[in-house]
């Protein structure tokens, strides 16, 4: 799943939790960019890997964290946008949803948002960087 999250206040993220779909042993790979991932959906060059390592699957609708010290830090400054692409490596269990489609929008759409950030609609796409089905919401 590829998405966006917008800076309203200086972020910096150390870890992430992601929904993977079943109780296995699964390697993730974690990539960012600065500005959107629109139109990067298929060219890993502008992409940074910022974490791979194997976690083992919780289950649907249960978070599985990838550790902190697997994860390379990163900082989003106030007012600016980023894009994370967050993948298994050759498995189908990565859970996300099927986002809101209007005839005006199928990427980009803010879906949740709180005082620090806005997360938006982004890309599903198989692992690496090939296709992509919009809109999808990381989970």
């Amino acid at each position: 799943i590829m998405f966006d999250i917008v800076a309203k206040t200086h972020l910096q993220i150390t870890s992430m939790e992601i929904n993977v779909g079943i109780y296995k042993k699964v390697t993730v790979e974690i990539y960012t960019r600065p500005g959107s991932s629109r139109h990067a959906h298929d060219d890993s060059s502008q992409w940074t890997r910022i974490a791979r390592t194997r976690v083992t699957g919780r289950g649907h609708g249960n978070t599985t964290p990838v550790p902190p010290h697997q994860f390379e830090r990163v900082n989003v400054a106030r007012g600016t946008t980023r894009g994370f692409y967050v993948t298994l490596v050759n498995e189908p269990y990565l859970v996300y949803s099927t986002g809101r489609r209007t005839t005006t929008t199928t990427f980009g759409r803010d879906f949740v948002w709180n005082a620090d950030m806005i997360l938006r609609e982004g890309y599903g796409t198989k692992y690496p960087f090939h296709g992509a089905v919009t809109p999808r919401v990381f989970n």
